[in-house]
């Protein structure tokens, strides 16, 4: 429900525009459904419950927030919760954080069918390296700790 498309609309937000085609009576139950969902739905920082809690991880919940990290250094990871190699992550995030390294985690359901294209996501976890004012995407198979420190720290 809160996942927008390529021109910024979120489902709720077509309905209420008259761009889906609909009844009236079931255009007023989908948006009944919608706002009890809207209303009923926990949005909590995900990347929390995946990564941990510290403060070089710092979770990107929208485009916006995503935007001002441009000229950062670290590590952007877009991430799936269910995802395993995700999950294998973790320790190596964690270090991360622990050795001074920032990280910007965004988790899925916040990235919109624009953002796939942007940033080429096509699996979980895509990664980009952070340096010198540049967004590199990271294609290596060793997702360690030690690589993205010696990549972040030449």
């Amino acid at each position: 429900i809160y996942i927008k498309n390529n021109e910024g609309y979120k489902p709720i937000d077509l309905i209420k525009k008259n761009q889906v085609n609909l009844d009236d009576e079931s255009k007023n139950d989908l948006l009944n459904l919608l706002e009890y969902r809207k209303n009923k739905t926990f949005k909590m920082n995900t990347g929390l419950s995946l990564f941990g809690k510290h403060e070089n991880l710092i979770n990107i919940n929208s485009e916006e927030e995503l935007r001002k990290i441009k000229g950062t250094n670290g590590i952007l990871v877009f991430y799936m919760i269910t995802c395993g190699w995700c999950k294998k992550m973790q320790n190596d995030i964690k270090m991360l954080c622990n050795r001074g390294i920032k990280v910007y985690v965004m988790e899925s359901n916040y990235i919109s069918q624009m953002l796939r294209q942007e940033y080429s996501i096509e699996g979980f976890p895509t990664i980009y390296i952070l340096k010198n004012n540049k967004q590199i995407k990271y294609n290596e198979s060793d997702r360690s700790y030690k690589r993205f420190e010696k990549i972040l720290k030449k």
